[in-house]
């Protein structure tokens, strides 16, 4: 999936939990106990906040099996990946060692 035309600058958010619906619109998680699934969809090299983006750089990789189910989840994605037209300082990923 790649930045819409006319996107420049950085990422500035990345929504985790609509990342997480995106791989559930594509089957990769359950709404009910019921459901089944499909181990061989997801999203992968989805790009990290403070990184630099211009009009046609990939955003993520979205595996699929579904075309129909692929329109949403790239959606969601799209609502979840924000842009800043400046720097974005990036946070740590490790905030405290509990010893």
């Amino acid at each position: 999936m790649k930045a819409p035309t006319g996107t420049t600058g950085f990422v500035s958010e990345v929504d985790a939990l609509k990342c997480g619906h995106a791989i559930m619109a594509l089957g990769g998680g359950r709404t009910a106990v019921t459901d089944k699934i499909d181990h061989a969809v997801g999203i992968s090299n989805l790009i990290k906040i403070g990184e630099p983006v211009s009009a046609g750089l990939r955003l993520c990789t979205l595996h699929l099996n579904d075309e129909a189910k692929a329109a949403r989840a790239e959606a969601l994605i799209r609502e979840a990946i924000q842009f800043s037209p400046g720097a974005v300082k990036a946070e740590s990923l490790i905030h405290d060692l509990i010893q």
